[in-house]
């Protein structure tokens, strides 16, 4: 079987790809990251890590003098490095992570009692434009850096002098903008500066540091300083909210991540199961017809991993059919995710089905759940049985409004939920309600799904009608419901990515996680 477990120490064994860079919906996958440092003791740049990148990374080189007690310390239960001084010294980690100029976030932690300027992290740029920010000269207002000019905003925030753990956030809109400081949380904004040109980095020559920032005289933290991260995008104030709640980046970040799901199928040159032990076998109810293929000509899922294959289903009514195992007979919470990709509308009457149980056998309703395109536009639609007929007072039957057309040609990731008459459909990470994306055409009453003798199909109705034709991967079946935002970091991400709990436990020890939410059953 092939393992989701994604080796830690010192990297993961599998590669992100790069997202698109915009913010949806507060959700932060490893992705975003251009750099983090926990500071649990060593300098190690962990986003490679997370991004399932090869080699160390951006690790970051300890510059200056030597700390009296010692340069990592523990302090209020924070591990954080000391680059402390009496007056202004050259102690700060200098790493290699060169900035674009772009959208970008700086994260971090600090603690100080020094009342005078205190920068503490930014580009090392003498001339020319940067990016930093910290305390200014005399006073305690913060100091945001851009352009050749430095300057500060009106504090509104709690003194950083008043030796307690303090969380800062920096936004640059890129390329001539508006930089932006918030503190702990806070979705106000403690100070504002506009600038022209670029925060961008220089080449080799003006690398991002952490407790030292600016050049031609440069400034240095004199403080505690913790969790340092820098993100290709800015990060929504529900975001930063998030990892002020958790106490660091990894925290937050793993708070999205769903729980193992109980089967999956990434379709990657077969329909071998990763999880669940259920393989699936490659049909076609065309007699002498061709099984399905397997690809990767087309751009995969936009939130994939390198080397990503996906299922290709044509018009020889070509299917996959993983059998009835007793397991696969979910009546009670359930969610379901995959990816789709289809330019076929069903031709009027019709619905394509994606994957389901359901049909009819021997003339008696095996109907339990299904997810297929509807012939009105091509939408979505989500079709749940009670007692495996389609008489209305025991079904529902949930479609996408028109404007949610999933036969538009490209990548759509699709899910539903469902437990004790609660029934939803999300379509690229965003439940879709009524008013908003959904139509309830029947609503009956259901406090379970039907346990259907048909088998689990993918890329037709069981009983051998409504063939789909596209593409599918990265199926996942839960026998729980999964929480909206755990759906968004779906969408944004890949089930490859999901650790198993034994990789989660060194996952601890490499990035200095917290907690590992577990959501089971009904989570609403």
């Amino acid at each position: 079987m092939k393992r989701f477990a994604l080796i830690l120490v010192p990297v993961f064994a599998v590669t992100f790809a790069c997202l698109d860079g915009q913010a949806f919906g507060g959700i932060i996958v490893p992705a975003d990251l251009i750099g983090y440092w926990p500071l649990n003791g060593d300098l190690t740049d962990a986003a490679p890590a997370l991004q399932g990148l090869p080699g160390p990374g951006s690790d970051g080189a300890y510059t200056g003098s030597t700390i009296p007690g010692g340069f990592y310390v523990t302090k209020d239960a924070r591990q954080a490095v000391d680059v402390r001084q009496a007056t202004v010294g050259n102690n700060y980690v200098r790493t290699q992570t060169f900035l674009d100029d772009g959208p970008k976030t700086v994260v971090l932690w600090a603690n100080s009692t020094h009342t005078a300027g205190a920068f503490w992290a930014g580009n090392q740029a003498s001339t020319a434009n940067r990016l930093y920010f910290g305390t200014s000269d005399s006073n305690l207002e913060p100091w945001i850096g851009g352009g050749n000019s430095s300057g500060y905003g009106t504090f509104a925030g709690t003194a950083p002098n008043d030796d307690q753990w303090h969380m800062y956030v920096l936004t640059d809109t890129g390329n001539g903008g508006t930089l932006t400081m918030y503190q702990d949380g806070n979705a106000t904004p403690i100070a504002t500066r506009s600038y022209t040109g670029s925060t961008a980095s220089e080449g080799g020559t003006n690398p991002f540091a952490i407790g030292q920032a600016g050049g031609g005289g440069p400034r240095y933290a004199r403080a505690y300083i913790d969790d340092v991260a820098v993100f290709n995008r800015m990060l929504t104030t529900d975001e930063m909210a998030r990892i002020y709640s958790t106490g660091s980046v990894s925290a937050a970040m793993e708070s999205y991540i769903p729980t193992m799901p109980k089967f999956s199928w990434l379709f990657d040159g077969n329909a071998k199961a990763q999880l669940g032990g259920i393989d699936g076998t490659l049909a076609t109810a065309t007699s002498g017809g061709p099984l399905p293929t397997f690809g990767n000509e087309n751009p995969d899922p936009p939130h994939s991993y390198v080397g990503n294959q996906y299922l290709q289903l044509d018009s020889t009514r070509q299917y996959v059919d993983f059998g009835n195992d007793p397991a696969l007979q979910i009546t009670d919470a359930i969610t379901v995710s995959f990816w789709m990709k289809t330019d076929v509308t069903p031709a009027s009457g019709d619905t394509r089905f994606l994957v389901g149980k359901y049909g009819t056998s021997g003339g008696t309703g095996q109907r339990s759940w299904a997810l297929g395109t509807y012939h009105t536009s091509g939408v979505l639609r989500l079709m749940l049985s009670e007692d495996g007929g389609w008489d209305d007072a025991s079904k529902k039957d949930y479609r996408s409004t028109s404007s949610y057309s999933v036969t538009d040609d490209e990548w759509h990731h699709v899910a539903f939920t469902f437990a004790d008459n609660d029934a939803r459909l999300y379509l690229d990470g965003v439940e879709l309600i009524v008013g908003s994306g959904l139509s309830k055409s029947v609503d009956g009453a259901i406090d379970e799904l039907h346990n259907s003798t048909l088998n689990l199909n993918v890329g037709r109705r069981t009983d051998n009608i409504g063939h789909f034709e596209g593409l599918i991967d990265e199926l996942a079946i839960w026998n729980s419901v999964l929480a909206p935002d755990e759906i968004q970091w779906l969408y944004r991400s890949s089930i490859y990515a999901i650790p198993e709990p034994s990789t989660f436990v060194m996952l601890l020890f490499a990035v200095a996680a917290l907690a590992w939410p577990r959501r089971r059953g009904r989570v609403r």
